[in-house]
């Protein structure tokens, strides 16, 4: 069956447990948590899906807001993969097609959430021989290369010598008939870092490509602390040219979840919820209100 179908499938199939999937999130514990997340990723995997689903409760872009209680997201990831997204776009799409209007008590987003400041608190830890190493944002260092004209940004990522031998290793590749030994992830360890820098969207549609480098090689080239490249990112995302816009209220852009303009055209909202929550900072400048 083609795959596209296997997306109106999917949403058939998550109706007929709706029901016993809030009941087991509105339990509001680990393990019904854990049952939930299990049975709606063995329906997208029996139906040929590569994601991972997860769900959030009460919050929106990772933030709970008093407007969202037993508001359910339904998070569609491609688990850091660019071959995953072709997966993602095809469950929205027909979700989407399957449910046109508004739902008070669930929602479904694409892509992980992400704040700006999510890279201050990235811990990702390793054991080894019985010890404990942990690497943070200050294990890293970037040096950038902006396409203004495509809107990508490829990046020379440098690691700390030290905390190498956990995430990342060498191998040979054959490039234009060279062969070349290459650092590359040897888990997904730096994509989490990066993930906690500027996004899973970004991550997988704005970074082009990367290079990765020890900090005690490539000495002369310009670094900067990786925390900077989220207003690298910010900066390329808010050019005209790449059409990304937020939710007013909650943040999520235009490239997660479908946005609708106010009549004013100035502001931009998720959906009913987001907009009625922000309508008495937005009336201030909305010509609409009344």
């Amino acid at each position: 069956m083609d795959i596209h179908e296997n997306g109106d499938i999917f949403w058939s199939e998550f109706m007929k447990k709706e029901n016993a999937l809030k009941h087991l999130l509105y339990e509001r514990t680990h393990e019904s948590y854990d049952k939930a997340t299990k049975i709606i990723n063995d329906i997208a995997k029996n139906l040929g899906f590569i994601v991972n689903i997860i769900f959030g409760i009460d919050i929106r872009n990772s933030v709970i807001l008093t407007e969202r209680i037993n508001h359910i997201e339904i998070i569609i990831s491609p688990m850091m993969q660019r071959t995953n997204i072709n997966y993602v776009n095809i469950l929205y799409a027909a979700y989407k097609k399957c449910f046109s209007q508004d739902f008070s008590s669930w929602s479904v987003i694409k892509y992980l959430p992400w704040k700006s400041n999510a890279i201050q608190n990235i811990t990702v830890t390793y054991c080894d021989d019985e010890k404990t190493i942990e690497v943070v944002s200050n294990d890293f260092e970037y040096h950038p290369i902006v396409d203004h004209n495509t809107g990508k940004i490829s990046i020379i990522l440098f690691v700390n010598d030290d905390i190498a031998k956990y995430i990342i290793k060498k191998e040979k590749y054959d490039i234009n008939g060279t062969s070349r030994e290459l650092w590359i992830p040897k888990d997904c360890g730096i994509y989490t870092v990066l993930n906690a820098t500027v996004g899973e969207f970004h991550l997988l549609n704005t970074i082009d490509k990367m290079e990765i480098c020890l900090k005690s090689e490539e000495k002369e080239i310009t670094r900067h602390k990786i925390d900077k490249l989220t207003d690298v990112v910010t900066m390329v995302a808010s050019n005209p040219m790449t059409d990304i816009y937020n939710c007013f209220r909650c943040g999520y852009s235009n490239k997660q979840t479908t946005l609708k303009q106010c009549k004013c055209k100035k502001a931009w909202y998720c959906d009913t919820i987001c907009q009625k929550a922000h309508r008495s900072l937005h009336k201030l400048n909305c010509i609409n209100s009344v």
